[in-house]
Parts: C-alpha cells; structure tokens; sequence
C-alpha cells in the first residue's frame, strides 16, 4: 500500500467531510427530532417515532454518501485499505495481530461498528472486495439496514433517555 502526499490529502478531506456531515447529524438534525418528538408525543410512542425518524434520516443520509463513494470510486476514508489489509495473511507479527482482529468475526463487526458509527461506514467496511465500489448487493442491504436499526436504536435509547432523565431531574429539583 502506497502513501503518498496526494494520498493523504484524500483521506483528510474525506474524513473532514464525512466527520462535518455525521457531526450536523448528529449533534443538530438528531437532538432536534429527539426533543420535537418526546416534548410533541413522549412515553413509547414518541420513543418509537424517534427511532424511524432517526432511522429514515440516517438512511437518506448514509444511502446518498455510499452512491457518492461508489461514483467517485475513490477511498476517502482509507475502508478499502482496511479490507485490503483485512484480507493479507502475509507481513510482519504486527501485520498478522491486526488482520486477526478484523476478521473477528461479521457478526461482531456489524453490531460494534454500527454502535460506534453509522451505517455508511458499516456497509463500505462490509462488503466482499477491496476497492470495487460497485452498489450494494443482497448481502448488503441486509447488513445496511441491520446497521440502521442497530445504530438508530441506540441513539434513540441514548438521546431519549436522556432528555427523559434531565426531565426527571428538574421536576424533582423544582
């Protein structure tokens, strides 16, 4: 794998942007609909309304991001150099440590990646094949939407739970 100045300057902006648009989400778009909707609805059906909306956000977002990586057939974010190195067997002892770590196993990696990130970055690590940037298949989708609900689903728990407790807390204090 080559580094180059070139190279690096792609995953930089490619990180920049990807962490400036997860980050408007995050911290903007998500706690919004969080707040209209426990403060509009609240108790369980305002927790499960949260969820498919932060579900249908994330998947305009994430699917719009994923159609982007695959037209610009560009690794801005070093994946395909994860997969690339996922799939040696070859190298140093450090090389060989690491490689055994990703192939941990699918399950595991769909679950603890879609809890840490969202579901663009779960798919693009997930499919078969280094640098082939070629849509989703069946195989995909399943893992794309499971990511959705996984990750959405602990949000939701997060920023509701939350909002509820801070609710809790002010009305006992006041």
């Amino acid at each position: 794998m080559k580094i180059s100045k070139e190279r690096i300057g792609v995953l930089g902006l490619g990180y920049l942007g990807n962490t400036a648009t997860s980050k408007i989400i995050d911290w903007g778009v998500d706690p919004l609909i969080v707040l209209l909707l426990n403060s509009g609805i609240g108790g369980f059906k305002g927790m499960a309304l949260t969820w498919v909306a932060l579900s249908i956000v994330s998947f305009v977002a994430c699917y719009l991001t994923l159609l982007f990586y695959d037209w610009s057939k560009t690794d801005w974010l070093g994946i395909e150099a994860a997969k690339e190195l996922k799939e040696e067997l070859d190298g140093n002892w450090f090389r060989r440590v690491i490689t055994r770590i990703l192939r941990f196993g699918d399950r595991f990696a769909v679950v603890a990646l879609s809890i840490t990130t969202d579901p663009f970055i779960v798919v693009a690590y997930m499919r078969h094949g280094a640098n082939q940037y070629n849509g989703l298949t069946r195989r995909d989708w399943k893992i794309f939407l499971i990511s959705i609900c996984i990750g959405n689903g602990w949000e939701t728990t997060v920023l509701y739970g939350g909002l509820e407790a801070v609710k809790h807390l002010l009305k006992t204090v006041f």
